[in-house]
């Protein structure tokens, strides 16, 4: 499975905030951009979308820039997704109502894909961006055939 850029993108931009965390200072559009190679037109939609969500906040002014809103154990990659893909989490009741046979293939299909992204998501309500900070900074290399 492919995830869109604005997915990769926000968990680049979650994931530099985490690193910065112990800091308790904000960081900068431009000093995420530029360490995780993310427009920086982009980022700040993606970061409005993470603050409506409560995933960061900002602080505005010269030393202004973006924090976590919680620290990095309590944020979730499915947290992370849903915020800026709203889209894939939320059900597809316009196409279910759209199928009526029970014999119909696209029945199958659909219950067969809401399955699927409830798995997806199940998942990646799991590893939170301590995880992944853990992961980052342990010696031993983790290799899965």
């Amino acid at each position: 499975m492919k995830l869109p850029a604005r997915i990769i993108y926000a968990y680049k931009a979650i994931f530099e905030l985490a690193v910065q965390s112990g800091r308790r200072v904000p960081v900068r559009i431009a000093t995420i951009s530029q360490r995780q190679k993310i427009p920086a037109n982009f980022l700040l939609q993606l970061m409005s979308h993470l603050k409506n969500a409560g995933i960061v906040t900002s602080a505005r002014g010269v030393a202004g820039g973006y924090l976590l809103a919680k620290p990095p154990a309590r944020i979730t990659l499915a947290e992370v997704f849903r915020a800026v893909d709203a889209d894939f989490s939320k059900g597809d009741s316009k196409r279910r109502s759209s199928v009526r046979e029970t014999s119909d293939p696209d029945l199958f299909l659909w219950e067969a894909w809401r399955e699927a992204k409830g798995l997806f998501l199940d998942t990646l309500e799991k590893i939170t961006f301590e995880d992944l900070l853990n992961r980052s900074t342990s010696k031993t290399p983790m290799y899965h055939i």
